[in-house]
């Protein structure tokens, strides 16, 4: 997984509003946390 450009794999990562992240060569943005 890419995270903001950077290759993260910890578990647990916090995801905030504007995050870009990429899975599987699909790219999603966070637009609003729960």
């Amino acid at each position: 997984m890419v995270l903001n450009g950077e290759s993260e794999d910890r578990r647990g990562k916090k995801l905030y509003p504007g995050d870009r992240l990429q899975v599987a060569g699909e790219t999603y943005e966070l637009v609003q946390g729960l």
